[in-house]
C-alpha cells in the first residue's frame, strides 16, 4: 500500500470518541475510521434474536463495510460469523482486509471463517483482561464473604440488620487454569491472605507457579 493511500479501519463495537481520535492521531491524513451502528452491533453480539429480514439487512450492510476495510477492530460473535457464511471467498467479501484485531483473548471463532486461510493477520488481546476480570473475581469473593447482598437489601429498606460476615484471610482459593487471568486472581487472593491452589494445562508446560501455593496439572 502506498504511503499516501487511505487506511480504512472498521470498528465493530462501541468505542469511546476520545479513543477513536487517538487512533486517528497516529496518521490523521491517512486513517479513516467507521463504526458499526448500534442496531448492527446489538444484532451481531446476540443481544436479541434477529428475524431473517434483519439478519439479511445486517449481512448486506457488512458486505459494504468490509468491502472498504483494511483493518477490522472489535469482537467476532456468532451473528457476525453467520453473516459471512456462504458469502463467497475472503477476497470477494473483504478484498482489502489485511488485519483483524480482536478484543478477545482467543480467536477460536475465526478458525473456520476463511480469514486466516485467506492470509489475513489476526491478533488478540491475550492478557489484557487479567486486571478487570481479576478485580471482578475478588469483588465477588468479598461480596460473598461480607454478605453484601444482606446489607444492600437492608440499606434499601432502611433497616439495621446485625449479621456475622466472614474474612478472606486464611481461606483456600481454587483456580482452574493458571493463565493471565488465573495468575492475577492468585496474586490478588494472596494479597488478602488466601491460600491458593491452581491447576494448569499440563505438567510439562513451561510456566512459573507464580503466586500459587500449590500448582498441579489438570
Amino acid at each position: 500500500m502506498a504511503n499516501n493511500s487511505k487506511l480504512h479501519i472498521l470498528v465493530t463495537f462501541a468505542l469511546e470518541p476520545d479513543l477513536i481520535e487517538q487512533i486517528k492521531a497516529v496518521d490523521p491524513q491517512r486513517i479513516e475510521i467507521s463504526v458499526l451502528g448500534q442496531d448492527q452491533r446489538q444484532l451481531l453480539r446476540g443481544y436479541r434474536y434477529p428475524s431473517e429480514r434483519e439478519r439479511a439487512a445486517v449481512a448486506e450492510g457488512l458486505q459494504g463495510a468490509f468491502a472498504e476495510a483494511d483493518i477490522v477492530f472489535g469482537f467476532w460473535g456468532a451473528e457476525l460469523h453467520k453473516a459471512f457464511t456462504g458469502e463467497g471467498s475472503i477476497t470477494d467479501v473483504a478484498p482489502h482486509l489485511k488485519w483483524i484485531q480482536l478484543t478477545s483473548a482467543g480467536a477460536d471463532r475465526l478458525l473456520d471463517s476463511g480469514f486466516i486461510e485467506g492470509g489475513v493477520t489476526v491478533t488478540t488481546v491475550s492478557g489484557l483482561h487479567a486486571t478487570p476480570i481479576g478485580e471482578y473475581v475478588l469483588c465477588q469473593m468479598l461480596m460473598f464473604a461480607k454478605g453484601a447482598s444482606k446489607f444492600i437489601r437492608a440499606q434499601q429498606k432502611h433497616e439495621w440488620v446485625r449479621y456475622m460476615p466472614q474474612e478472606l484471610l486464611g481461606k483456600t482459593v481454587g483456580i482452574v487454569g493458571m493463565g493471565h487471568i488465573g495468575e492475577e486472581v492468585a496474586r490478588l487472593a494472596k494479597a488478602f491472605g488466601c491460600r491458593v491452589i491452581a491447576t494448569r494445562r499440563s505438567v510439562t508446560e513451561p510456566h512459573s507457579a507464580g503466586y500459587a501455593d500449590e500448582l498441579m496439572p489438570s
